[in-house]
């Protein structure tokens, strides 16, 4: 038997090819081979939705985040998303059937929604959102006084989020993982800011405290650092976006690969790699082997 080897990104992709019973490839970036195409072109997403659906040890990174600067008041700049910042008015309501650039801001209901491409609206501003053409930015613009926006931006502080970023897990010694923690930290949403005629766009991190160390799921993207149960669903995940591509058989085999991994294969891995964690501060109710005993109890 061959002694163990870190895994490729080849490797990672035949194992994919592996869970639909087809034959491996030599090279990713093989441009003459189907499969080898397919693998290219759903890899790094792959990696990136399987990275975001758990806060996985193998990709935790901490960083010290870098505060931005909104444009200082009077300096005919405007932002998005500081408390100062926000415009006297709403932006324009979404219109059906009307022509949208890239970056326009628009209010739908009670929020702020920022156009990530340039569309044609629809009749359903719910459907446009759905298929990717609108981010919200923020929410309850009109929490202030009636008629006009004041107090509708709560966050004193925007930090600019590593290149790398995937999912925050921690702000400042706070877990943000499942919701837990004290009171509403953060929002992440896109921070737009203008300055003499030119718009810039960035996702940023907002919150009322004056400093950002947070731990979070970074896109490592070297395979050899990745835990083995962060691979094995990756394969799988990977098989599901290119089964159908591969094997033309109308999704049959891509929905059940589908099915597999939100079912099986990413609980069974989440659970494992959630328990090699453990809370810095001692609870002698969770290490009493007398209470441990009974979450095990099928009396109760």
């Amino acid at each position: 038997m061959a002694d163990y080897a870190p895994l490729s990104i080849t490797d990672v992709c035949n194992l994919a090819l592996q869970e639909m019973g087809n034959q491996s490839i030599d090279d990713i970036d093989d441009t003459n081979s189907p499969a080898a195409l397919a693998c290219t072109a759903a890899f790094w997403q792959s990696v990136r939705e399987c990275g975001r659906s758990h806060n996985w040890n193998c990709l935790k990174k901490r960083a010290q985040l870098t505060q931005l600067s909104p444009p200082a008041p009077g300096s005919g700049g405007t932002s998005i998303g500081w408390n100062w910042g926000q415009p006297s008015t709403p932006p324009p309501y979404w219109l059906a059937n009307t022509v949208y650039t890239g970056a326009t801001l628009v209010t739908y209901g009670e929020a702020i929604y920022y156009c990530l491409m340039g569309y044609t609206s629809s009749n359903n501003f719910i459907n446009d959102m759905t298929a990717g053409y609108w981010a919200q930015i923020y929410s309850s613009f009109f929490a202030g006084s009636p008629g006009n926006a004041g107090e509708g931006y709560e966050w004193d502080f925007a930090y600019a989020l590593p290149s790398d970023y995937l999912l925050i897990t921690e702000l400042n010694g706070v877990s943000c993982w499942d919701r837990r923690g004290l009171g509403s930290l953060y929002e992440i949403f896109i921070v737009q800011t203008i300055n003499a005629g030119a718009t810039s766009n960035q996702l940023a991190l907002f919150c009322n405290q004056g400093y950002a160390n947070v731990k979070y799921s970074a896109l490592i993207q070297d395979p050899t650092m990745w835990d083995p149960l962060f691979i094995g669903a990756l394969a799988v995940l990977l098989a599901s976006k290119i089964a159908t591509q591969i094997r033309g058989d109308d999704g049959v085999l891509a929905k059940s690969l589908r099915s597999r991994f939100d079912l099986e294969v990413l609980p069974k891995a989440q659970m494992k790699d959630s328990g090699e964690g453990k809370d810095r501060r001692y609870d002698p109710t969770r290490e009493s082997n007398f209470i441990r005993s009974r979450w095990g109890s099928t009396a109760g």
